[in-house]
């Protein structure tokens, strides 16, 4: 985005203008066919802070990988996944990049008690049962598959394809550095580079030389001793 100084408007107005055409990218595709339901979903997303370019994308997603044969008018299961998508659209806004299966489902079904669409609202058997790549294989599968949400069925986890791979490439980084041989520096060498950066070579702030006193050397050449 850039934004220009003008003198008829402000910084403020350019961004929500820009932003508001943004917004209307995700809105077009959908925005004149939303049936009852999902106009009641929308208006949930945006009470949960969600915004329209999120919901409507969650729709695209739905649209997107759904089977030809699968309709919102006609498969009451797909306004339950697409709470689900949102579900997990909120707990990444909140910072967390999965969340477990139980957790969901809790959410999941007070949801929908409180939203009341024109469906059934399943009980928390028939919910399990649908949110497993059993049932929804074209949208839920394990982490060796590429479909856009991952559940660690070992672990009880629901992810974001794309959190998935952000949390199992950290954890790869981060048992490669525990593997790895720490070795460390000659201590005469510490001890000879402490003093030139202290002692022959102080830093020095305009004509003064900042010192350190006794107790903050004392406790510098401690820390470099253990």
């Amino acid at each position: 985005m850039t934004f220009r100084w003008d003198p008829s408007g402000s910084a403020r107005l350019a961004f929500n203008a820009e932003m508001e055409a943004v917004n209307s990218r995700w809105e077009n595709p959908f925005q004149q066919n939303l049936n009852q339901n999902l106009i009641q979903l929308q208006q949930w997303a945006l009470e949960e802070e969600l915004g329209s370019s999120l919901f409507f994308r969650a729709v695209e997603l739905i649209q997107t990988m759904k089977p030809e044969e699968l309709e919102f008018d006609d498969t009451p299961e797909l306004y339950t996944l697409l709470v689900l998508v949102l579900l997990l659209e909120k707990e990444e806004q909140d910072g967390r990049i999965c969340v477990s299966q139980s957790e969901i489902l809790d959410s999941l079904n007070e949801a929908l008690e409180g939203l009341k669409l024109e469906h059934e609202i399943y009980s928390r058997e028939a919910l399990t049962g649908l949110l497993s790549s059993d049932k929804s294989g074209w949208l839920i599968g394990g982490p060796e598959t590429e479909l856009p949400l991952i559940l660690e069925a070992n672990k009880g986890l629901f992810y974001f394809r794309k959190s998935w791979k952000l949390e199992n490439s950290s954890a790869s980084l981060f048992l490669k550095k525990a593997d790895s041989v720490f070795q460390n520096p000659d201590e005469n060498l510490l001890f000879q580079a402490l003093e030139d950066i202290l002692l022959r070579h102080p830093v020095r702030y305009k004509e003064d030389v900042l010192k350190l006193n006794s107790e903050q050397f004392l406790a510098v050449f401690s820390a470099a001793h253990s």
